[in-house]
């Protein structure tokens, strides 16, 4: 069963998306637009910390909403100083505080529902590629690896089946896309109505087997680039840092949109 769960790219997004899920249910803000598309028309109170007594206080200059916080971004730093511009950052939703990992599942994962049955695997791959980015987001600001990845395909007569793989615990895009879309070209080629991945078997570190071929220097480097992106996407938001293969496959399935009247 995939754990249904609310995913953030910053503390506050994170919380804010934990209340707007409903029961059972699962929302996600990834990026910095759909956090201000979220509260735009909100009460003050929406922002993080901002308690009933700095509410008063805006309120008696006329700002009640985080729109008014946009268009009156002078009067509040006038009126508040540095809690201010605090307030005003996480209204735009720049936030550097970590968030911290929720409670540990057994599984979580995304799927893809098509409105008509898709049998251009290349199109499928490409679905996996952005649904494995997004798993890969959600597992590094947890701070967990995943072990196990599994394929889920639902078939046009609804028939749904799964198959999965276990390895190195790992948290990284390419690593899970690989092995889903390996595991994809053993499917039997029938036209398909909803695909996805699932993570699970979590740990907290990497787990691999070593290899007298494993450059230590290189995985050092290699960490402290997942660092520095990962520090930018939690402060601006995952689609900030794109590879030029998610890339691609963001401009084939919008291609594939439109071919298909989407």
């Amino acid at each position: 069963m995939v754990a249904r769960k609310a995913i953030g790219y910053s503390m506050m997004s994170a919380k804010l998306a934990s209340e707007e899920k409903k029961p059972d249910g699962f929302f996600q803000i990834l990026t910095l637009e759909a956090l201000r598309e979220l509260i735009i028309d909100r009460s003050i109170r929406i922002i993080y910390g901002l308690g009933p007594k700095t509410e008063a206080e805006l309120q008696r200059i006329g700002i009640c909403t985080v729109r008014d916080i946009y268009n009156n971004r002078d009067a509040v730093i006038r009126l508040l100083g540095d809690h201010g511009r605090h307030i005003i950052d996480l209204a735009d939703g720049i936030d550097d505080r970590v968030v911290s990992a929720p409670t540990k599942s057994h599984s979580f994962g995304k799927e893809i529902t098509f409105q008509q049955d898709i049998t251009d695997r290349e199109y499928l791959k490409d679905v996996l590629r952005l649904i494995a980015r997004e798993l890969s987001f959600q597992a590094r600001l947890n701070g967990t690896f995943a072990k196990t990845i599994t394929l889920k395909v639902t078939f046009k007569d609804m028939k749904k089946i799964t198959r999965s793989k276990s390895g190195d615990a790992t948290n990284k895009a390419d690593v899970i896309y690989t092995t889903a879309a390996a595991l994809l070209d053993k499917v039997e080629r029938r036209p398909i109505r909803l695909v996805g991945i699932t993570l699970s078997g979590f740990t907290d570190g990497v787990v691999k087997q070593l290899s007298l071929f494993d450059d230590p220097e290189e995985d050092k480097k290699s960490g402290q680039l997942d660092e520095v992106t990962l520090n930018l996407q939690r402060r601006y938001g995952m689609d900030i840092v794109k590879s030029g293969s998610e890339m691609i496959s963001e401009q084939q399935i919008q291609k594939g949109w439109k071919k298909e009247g989407k």
